[in-house]
């Protein structure tokens, strides 16, 4: 029987996203006109892979299902809270702290990469969708020159802002004396500035090549989109496929995985040593420093454990090229095994879920979060009832009575004394857990 001509045209368009972990594989569609030496035996061609009916009909009904209704949807959830969470983070009372300010920048970068990356999904997943962009010459344009570079570029965005938020925090906890000094020689939108111009800057770098990679074909009224000329260079192809060690594997994966490793593991022994030294003596700002950093931690846990899988996949493609080179310059062919493809459909849901899923974090841990937002949305009065029921006021610890000698005088003078700290400082950001 012979292969499934529109399966395989799909399964390539799909593997042309942002996240593909087998952009390798796709790239290696003309490498048989690269010269590669090997001076071994011939490759088994079980290595190789190939298309069965059964194959086809499994790969493409888990895809559509999976990066296709699910993905969409999940992309739609994760719109309205993206928004929900950019006019919280930016209320009059949350945008004080450049934390919060560059949360909403990574709230609005996650928006950019669900405009982006849904349409590219639903192209090669769903026929209605394929139909739509194949019969309109604008939104195949749209496609080639926006949707499918900037889908990158979006995704790189919001990793890598992930990653400035964590440095915004790893030197407010861990170099406290540095952080005073920023905050008082820069203003908070010079702040602002220094960590979104890099983000933005080094992602449109990193995808140059995206721009450069499809072209649209027009057969018999329809349009398709293809290959660039570019793409098919043996030259550029050979030095692209080289290229997938640095990016996007080592640029969005293994060295931010390092990274955020590193800084959260520092902050969260940060906090937890401020906490023994500042014990019994609780003040606002403290507590809202706390609170940032908390939030912090539970973000960066849902991006590595969201990404993990997307990550393993890259490590292994890399792992494997010269298998793939061998297949295409002896067989003219490499099919990943299915398993491989469908984890693949998984770790784009994943990192989906990632992007849509900040939101929800941030009702789960910080109150100052939900205050604002039952202030700054319209919620039923059953939700904002729910949520005044669960925050609890705080009270005096035992353990400062116990060291007060029962005297709760001497806790209310450390209270209001470092409460007037806090209102002497113009900036809140000044104030962070590592002041003794």
């Amino acid at each position: 029987m012979e292969l499934d001509d529109e399966f395989i045209n799909s399964s390539r368009t799909s593997s042309l996203d942002s996240l593909d972990s087998m952009d390798s594989m796709d790239s290696l569609d003309s490498l048989d006109s690269v010269e590669v030496s090997n001076d071994s035996d011939l490759i088994d061609p079980m290595l190789c892979g190939n298309i069965t009916p059964e194959y086809a009909q499994v790969y493409t009904q888990y895809e559509f299902y999976c990066e296709g209704v699910m993905f969409c949807s999940l992309g739609i959830v994760g719109l309205v809270a993206n928004f929900a969470s950019i006019l919280t983070l930016l209320s009059a009372e949350m945008r004080k702290h450049t934390f919060n300010q560059l949360l909403a920048a990574l709230a609005f970068y996650d928006i950019l990469y669900i405009m982006f990356n849904v349409p590219v999904h639903a192209m090669a997943t769903i026929e209605t969708v394929q139909s739509w962009f194949s019969n309109s010459s604008f939104l195949s344009l749209v496609y080639v020159y926006l949707l499918y570079p900037m889908s990158a570029v979006a995704f790189c965005a919001s990793t890598y802002m992930t990653l400035a938020v964590t440095i915004e925090r790893y030197i407010a906890v861990c170099r406290p004396h540095q952080y005073r000094t920023i905050s008082q020689t820069m203003s908070n939108t010079r702040r602002i500035l220094v960590y979104i111009i890099p983000v933005t800057a080094l992602s449109f770098a990193l995808n140059i090549p995206k721009f450069m990679e499809v072209t649209i074909t027009e057969n018999n009224g329809t349009n398709a989109v293809d290959p660039s000329q570019t793409r098919k260079d043996p030259t550029f192809i050979f030095w692209y496929t080289l290229s997938l060690a640095w990016h996007p594997t080592l640029t969005t994966g293994i060295l931010p995985f390092i990274a955020l490793f590193y800084m959260n593991t520092h902050i969260f022994i940060g906090i937890r040593k401020s906490r023994q030294i500042l014990s019994g003596r609780r003040s606002q700002a403290r507590t809202s420093e706390s609170n940032l950093a908390i939030t912090l931690i539970s973000i960066v846990f849902m991006h590595l454990l969201c990404n993990a899988l997307r990550v393993f996949l890259g490590v292994m493609i890399v792992l494997l090229v010269d298998v793939q080179v061998s297949c295409m310059k002896q067989y003219q062919q490499y099919i990943p095994p299915l398993w491989i493809m469908c984890l693949e459909s998984v770790a784009h849901l994943l990192v989906m879920l990632n992007f849509s899923s900040n939101f929800l974090v941030y009702c789960s841990v910080s109150a100052q979060f939900k205050a604002a937002l039952t202030s700054a949305c319209p919620l039923p009065d059953w939700i904002k009832q729910l949520w005044k029921q669960r925050r609890q006021p705080e009270t005096p610890s035992p353990d400062v009575l116990c060291r007060t000698n029962g005297a709760p005088n001497l806790t209310v003078q450390v209270e209001m004394a470092d409460m007037k700290t806090a209102e002497q400082t113009d900036n809140p950001d000044q104030i962070n857990v590592c002041q003794l």
